[in-house]
């Protein structure tokens, strides 16, 4: 019996996947066995052939060929047979001239199989002389042959599985192309949808200009036309010689009435005409510009009045009494406004609908703290639940059969949280009409502007309240003393803000119409002497950062220091109070 070193074989074959194993265990079965030629085949069944993956000839590896099983003893072991001929090989198969050319003696065949059972392959060593001990051999090639059909298949799924990958690969990429081009389509259809809704909104504009425009040159014509009318008359009595001095009077007199009212009149549509150049411009430029809203929002209301009183609605403007200006995009502000107030004169009054006033849109302007806001309020139909979730949808349209698209809406959206960088609030309930708000954070300057106006008559109230917490404490007063005046008043401001902060009545002292309504909102107050006391303490604990915070420009920043210091001021008075 030969004795084979199998443990040699397994370890050979510890770290071999795919053809590297089929290599390994083809030599090293080669070496044990002392055949002249040792393979590892695969049945193609359909063929009736066999190639060979693996094959070793002499002391090395060999290339790869494929034969037919015709007349050869590999088709014995394709039936499921383990082969075994020592001698006379070729006696036995006399028209496998493939042995004869080769001058093979012996021949050991042992089929692979799949995990289906199915004869798969086979591994086969060939002799050019005698086999000795060859049913050992036979023995050895059983014992591998389950561990090289495993390797064999796992190739085979293997192989399988990247293939499939391949043609996923490719519908994948077939399909992002196909997906691509319907992206590229729609992106396109979109954008032509969104100029139609821009060109709509110009010539909203257009529209409503000429209108207005005609007004002043309809009476600047009129006025002209009597001049000339009164000219010829005059003409008529100079050469009849019987002009009178009262006459040419009352001509001179109404000349100069008609003059005043042309140039009244033409002024006025060259303002008008300047505005619409300028918006314009601003539709085409698309910049970003600093404008003065109360003067933008102006003249934005005259191209809307004429959709609004073509529709039957009495429209208003409201703006804020402190101007604001702001660095925005005027063309998409202009944009967003227009598409919001068409909406409206479409939706909000159906015929069906009577409100118990007046058809009315009121468009407003409101200023505070650190945010503007533009708001158009109609007290029209109103909007259901699921009508306001879906206002901003892209192709979400009540008039679908009326010609509407659904873009408008979702373009206002998309200008204000994008590029305009604003919020959408939409207030809306059925019968109650609509208000649509526009909210915008504003910059520092806003701040301090506000502040300026709430303060501006009220400074004296300030000082001495805040000359109390300096004077009450030898050690604050020590500190506020150690700094120049400059300085000094702005610790004054920082401290002035600081307590209107922490009183809650801000927005209110703002809003108010008179200083004494801001000193009566302070003294009404009721502050206490453990109030001032627990000021001062706060005051101490902060007034060493007064100075710096004051200056930082960031109204961010402005905002986290007077929310930091307030919210320490509250908790402690929370404090205090529980005491």
């Amino acid at each position: 019996m030969q004795q084979f070193n199998i443990s040699n074989i397994i370890q050979s074959l510890k770290t071999s996947y795919g053809k590297d194993f089929l290599d390994t265990i083809t030599m090293q079965l080669h070496k044990s066995i002392g055949a002249q030629f040792t393979f590892i085949a695969r049945l193609d069944r359909e063929q009736y052939v066999s190639k060979t993956l693996s094959l070793v000839a002499g002391d090395d590896f060999a290339e790869n060929f494929e034969y037919s099983l015709e007349h050869t003893p590999c088709a014995d072991v394709s039936d499921d047979s383990i082969c075994v001929y020592p001698t006379h090989i070729c006696d036995l198969y006399p028209q496998d001239q493939l042995l004869i050319d080769m001058g093979i003696e012996g021949y050991i065949g042992a089929p692979l199989h799949s995990s289906s059972g199915d004869v798969f392959g086979l591994v086969v060593a060939l002799y050019s002389t005698e086999i000795e001990h060859s049913k050992d051999v036979a023995d050895l090639f059983e014992l591998f042959a389950g561990r090289i059909s495993a390797e064999l298949e796992r190739m085979e799924k293997e192989k399988q599985l990247q293939e499939l990958n391949r043609s996923l690969e490719n519908i994948v990429s077939h399909r992002t192309i196909e997906l691509e081009k319907t992206i590229e389509q729609l992106k396109e259809s979109q954008n032509q949808l969104i100029e139609q809704e821009k060109l709509a909104s110009l010539g909203r504009l257009v529209s409503g200009i000429a209108h207005e425009v005609n007004t002043p040159l309809g009476i600047a014509r009129l006025a002209n036309s009597t001049t000339v009318a009164s000219l010829g008359k005059l003409e008529q009595q100079i050469n009849q010689q019987t002009l009178k001095k009262s006459t040419l009077d009352h001509f001179v007199s109404d000349l100069k009435l008609a003059c005043e009212s042309v140039d009244f009149n033409l002024e006025r549509a060259s303002e008008l005409i300047g505005n619409f150049k300028q918006m314009a411009t601003e539709f085409h430029s698309d910049q970003q510009v600093e404008i003065s809203l109360n003067d933008w929002l102006t003249s934005t209301a005259v191209t809307l009045k004429p959709m609004m009183a073509e529709a039957g609605i009495h429209f208003n403007l409201e703006l804020d009494e402190q101007d604001i200006i702001v660095k925005t995009y005027p063309a998409r502000l202009t944009q967003v406004i227009s598409n919001i107030a068409s909406n409206a004169v479409k939706h909000a009054f159906p015929s069906q609908f009577q409100p118990s006033q007046s058809k009315t849109v009121t468009l407003s302007l409101k200023g505070s703290l650190s945010n503007y806001s533009i708001v158009l309020k109609d007290n029209g139909v109103g909007m259901n639940e699921n009508t306001r979730s879906k206002i901003f949808d892209p192709f979400f349209t009540t008039s679908r059969g009326e010609g509407g698209i659904g873009l408008g809406m979702s373009i206002v959206h998309n200008l204000i949280t994008n590029s305009l960088n604003g919020t959408l609030v939409v207030n809306s309930e059925e019968g109650q009409g609509t208000e649509i708000e526009l909210l915008f954070q504003t910059n520092n300057t806003l701040l301090l502007n506000s502040f300026k106006r709430a303060t501006r008559n009220s400074y004296n109230f300030y000082l001495d309240f805040h000359q109390q917490l300096i004077e009450s404490d030898p050690k604050i007063k020590q500190l506020f003393n150690e700094v120049d005046t400059d300085q000094q008043q702005r610790m004054v401001l920082k401290s002035m803000s600081l307590f209107i902060l922490n009183m809650n009545n801000l927005d209110n002292l703002f809003q108010a119409p008179s200083t004494k309504s801001i000193i009566e909102k302070h003294q009404n107050m009721a502050l206490t002497a453990s109030d001032i006391k627990l000021w001062q303490h706060c005051f101490l604990n902060s007034i060493r950062n007064f100075d710096d915070e004051f200056n930082i420009k960031l109204n961010a920043e402005w905002q986290q220091a007077l929310s930091k210091f307030g919210d320490y001021f509250t908790k402690a008075l929370a404090l205090n109070k529980s005491d």
